[in-house]
């Protein structure tokens, strides 16, 4: 027995744009005839195929061109995708899935039932995304329009994990390996590629045949800057329409400016520094140990965030499963950190080395001298975006300050491939590895029970907590800077951007 779900597509995005104009703030054009919109990002993509992307702006990027199964409108229900209705059986293991019909690829190629069961099957298989699908069984072909996804046990956030994890690619798009053959992506969504040029800006174009009809704007510039002063200037100037999470002191020197403002909301955005375990002396727990009650949270939410961050003692927030309140194993505590360095054997400290992109260098800085007082002396190397991933991919660092994000609040989206031991290119970069985590992990994604579920991941995060691999610093409230001629303005969950719900 199946519970029937049909969900109507109300589709916003079939306002068209008039032709010509421009991006960027003010000039004489009338908003409603612009037919570009230049959005600022502060790191560049690391790849162009869906079922290898390890960071969220990328992620983002790529979720306008591959279409996914289901999406989320932007109050965070799930709607139609490539999927117009879907049926989930009783038990929940079962999802039926019936396609939109006449669909087609960029170049013009039919998508059919058997180019979705590929692509789930590679997102399945991937080392950056399997993590995610793991709760999956297998799939199978119904007929022509109709597919089913049969479960190994009932996963609560399957249909919100499906808007992330099923953007469909084509077989002859990979070869034998499963790597994408070609730099530039193919998908069915709202807008094809046209260029990508590294560290500078990567172009799409409206998909005048997108079954959902044609996205309002017609050209969507991405332009990295990575220099948050800049970007407030370039936002100022016109440079750029819009910029995704301004320096907090440009806030309202933005605010000020005629056809301008900024939106600040609480995101699923959490920071905190990696420490590779398998790199001595971070394989001494009482090193970490020392590096956690060293970190100055509060300083630098202050003195970083402008206040426009919350300090984090967990990567569980409050309304998940798993939140335990009052929970702070580290508090600050530069004196006990001495003690625990000295008793590891490092009385005089030590030399080591933070990795971060430009985005994150002052964040760094405040860590660099957090580090010193307490005798470890840190150098901070800035690399560019994809040298920087792949260095942590490598288990080639000694410390990172890194960001995580929920795409949805429920734990196993954002701790899952951070703490399983055999997930090292999907999120747990500095090698961590306890087998009772592990069990504990695979117990609460398959517990339905919201009691024990609870319970398991309380366990687990005061484990996980205390053996200080990840050290904790804040949840950030995203803020995004924008021309106040464009429509539709709001932050969506991980600044997830889908560039159809603008409009001029």
């Amino acid at each position: 027995m199946k519970k029937k779900i049909t969900v109507i597509f109300l589709a916003a995005v079939l306002v068209l744009s008039g032709c010509g104009g421009s991006g960027g703030n003010g000039g004489d054009t009338d908003p409603s005839e612009r037919d570009t919109l230049i959005f600022g990002i502060e790191d560049d993509a690391t790849i162009m195929d869906p079922t290898q992307v390890g960071d969220n702006i990328t992620q983002s990027l790529l979720g306008n061109i591959f279409e996914p199964i289901v999406r989320q409108d932007e109050a965070g229900r799930i709607v139609p995708g490539l999927a117009d209705s879907w049926e989930i059986s009783e038990d929940g293991l079962e999802y039926t899935f019936h396609l939109a019909e006449g669909v087609t690829f960029h170049d013009g190629v039919p998508v059919t039932v058997e180019d979705v069961i590929f692509s789930i099957g590679l997102y399945m298989e991937s080392a950056y995304t399997s993590p995610y699908m793991g709760f999956i069984d297998y799939c199978e072909k119904i007929d022509d329009s109709t597919l089913n996804v049969v479960l190994q046990y009932p996963f609560a956030p399957a249909l919100s994990t499906f808007v992330m994890y099923t953007g469909v690619v084509r077989e002859d798009f990979y070869d034998d390996d499963g790597n994408m053959i070609g730099r530039e992506p193919i998908g069915c969504g709202p807008y094809t590629f046209v260029e990508w040029a590294p560290g500078n800006r990567i172009v799409l174009k409206a998909n005048e045949d997108y079954f959902r009809g044609a996205p309002p704007i017609e050209n969507i510039i991405y332009r990295i800057i990575a220099d948050k002063t800049t970007a407030a200037i370039a936002l100022e100037k016109g440079e750029v329409d819009m910029y995704q999470n301004l320096a907090h002191t440009d806030l309202d020197t933005i605010r000020a400016v005629p056809g301008l403002d900024v939106l600040v909301q609480s995101s699923g955005w959490f920071f905190f520094l990696m420490l590779n375990t398998e790199a001595p002396p971070f394989d001494d727990m009482r090193v970490r140990q020392a590096v956690a009650k060293s970190v100055d949270k509060e300083g630098i939410v202050h003195a970083i965030m402008d206040g426009n961050a919350e300090v984090a003692t967990s990567f569980i927030s409050k309304g998940m499963p798993g939140y335990i309140e009052g929970f702070d194993p580290f508090p600050y505590d530069p004196d006990g950190a001495i003690e625990l360095l000295a008793d590891a054997g490092y009385p005089d400290g030590f030399d080591t080395t933070i990795i971060v992109p430009e985005s994150r260098r002052d964040h760094a800085q405040i860590i660099q001298a957090n580090l010193r007082s307490i005798g470890i002396n840190a150098e901070i190397e800035v690399l560019e975006v994809g040298a920087y991933w792949d260095r942590l991919e490598a288990g080639e660092f000694d410390i990172s300050f890194v960001r995580w994000g929920y795409m949805f609040m429920d734990p196993d989206v954002g701790i899952y491939s951070l703490y399983k031991s055999d997930e090292i290119l999907s999120g747990n970069y500095v090698r961590y590895d306890n087998p009772t985590v592990d069990e504990l992990l695979e117990e609460a994604r398959a517990e339905s029970d919201p009691v024990r579920r609870d319970a398991l991941y309380q366990e687990l995060e005061e484990i996980v907590m205390t053996e200080a691999a990840f050290v904790p610093v804040f949840w950030s409230y995203s803020n995004l800077g924008y021309n106040t001629d464009i429509h539709n303005v709001q932050i969506p969950m991980a600044d997830n951007y889908m560039m159809y719900r603008f409009s001029w």
